[in-house]
């Protein structure tokens, strides 16, 4: 007879070395839907990038997404960035759309 997950359980997991982002996020998922009572969409996304170590956590803690799946997404972008050499700023990842008001903003970035 299985357990059903906790929680705790949940708040606890951590991405292993050899497992992809998108992998450990699928498996996270997963778990959740054992959950009982379902955690809503904003908590769920709070309780995964908690679990996240750098350079993860340090990208997606100031994040506004609400949406699991839009998490995966940039946690996929993150991990493509550190592929190539890139280092993806923060503002980019938290603030897409918006561009520096100022000469000395834009140097900054």
């Amino acid at each position: 007879m299985e357990i059903a997950p906790n929680r705790s359980q949940l708040q606890n997991m951590v991405k292993g070395e050899r497992k992809t982002f998108k992998g450990y996020a699928q498996c996270w998922r997963e778990l959740v839907t054992c959950i009982q009572p379902p955690l809503f969409e904003n908590e769920m996304v709070t309780m995964f990038i908690d679990t996240l170590h750098s350079p993860f956590y340090d990208k997606m803690v100031g994040n506004v997404v609400s949406n699991f799946s839009d998490l995966v997404l940039i946690g996929e972008r993150i991990k493509a960035g550190m592929r190539t050499g890139k280092n993806v700023s923060e503002a980019t990842i938290s603030h897409p759309n918006e561009f520096p008001n100022s000469k000395e903003e834009e140097e900054a970035t």
